[in-house]
């Protein structure tokens, strides 16, 4: 059944459509933003590590490990509400890796420099986005069984335009794999990092985050919040594959 959800605007506002953003008096930024908190991803951050020596210690490590298990990431990802990609031609262009997974992007977009280890790619004005472009992070794989959980706390009711839907994946090599897209056909007003007043631009937000062992790999991209822009992103997500 398809799904069509709506994003909380905290989410959005925090960071998912983040990076087509404008601040008072200055200059139409680009997109995505090079920021890892400007696309509301939390897969690259650290758990939190339990310190060895204590008594409560010993009772708290096993229970974090049972419950981050890796084992268990494709069983959340199985509980998502979500549907199969559409099958779709992958994207053909250039070929980018991050650990064992790799993705090839649309040959309009040139590499943009890095960051952290993030890869940044630069793709064609959306048209009607004050000058924000479409583009793609590559971010390194990190050590993460949260993802799942994550994302599915994303998918909670918002306002206006802004959609969100889940695309589970098949990749062989991979434990689990999921599409998240979100559409703001309309664009809103938000805050970024430092508290000032910006205006996110209309347009199409999507993760890849694909599990393989232990590692959650993200890949985020953004195209026009339009049918055109769905079928790049898809595109793109259906040319994700797992060395063996």
């Amino acid at each position: 059944m398809r799904t069509a959800t709506r994003l909380v605007v905290a989410a959005a506002a925090g960071g998912l459509l983040a990076g087509c953003s404008v601040a008072p008096g200055g200059a139409p930024g680009t997109a995505p933003s090079s920021s890892p908190e400007a696309v509301g991803a939390t897969a690259d951050e650290p758990a939190v590590a339990v310190e060895p020596g204590g008594e409560e210690d010993a009772e708290s490590a096993p229970a974090q490990a049972e419950d981050d298990a890796p084992e268990q990431v494709a069983d959340l990802v199985a509980s998502l509400p979500a549907e199969p990609l559409p099958e779709i031609a992958p994207a053909t262009g250039t070929v980018v890796h991050s650990g064992a997974v790799s993705v090839t992007l649309p040959a309009d977009h040139w590499p943009a420099g890095s960051y952290d280890g993030v890869h940044l790619f630069e793709g064609p004005t959306i048209p009607g986005a004050r000058a924000a472009r479409s583009g793609v992070q590559v971010y390194p794989p990190v050590v993460d069984h949260t993802w799942a959980r994550q994302l599915e706390a994303w998918l909670r009711p918002g306002p206006g335009a802004i959609s969100s839907e889940v695309y589970t994946l098949e990749i062989p090599g991979a434990d689990a794999a999921v599409l998240h897209v979100v559409t703001d056909t309309e664009g809103h007003a938000a805050e970024d990092r430092d508290g000032r007043r910006v205006w996110q631009s209309p347009v199409t937000t999507a993760q890849v985050l694909v599990g393989v062992g232990d590692e959650v790999t993200r890949i985020v991209l953004q195209t026009a919040p339009t049918a055109e822009g769905l079928r790049e992103a898809l595109s793109v997500a259906r040319s994700v594959t797992v060395a063996g």
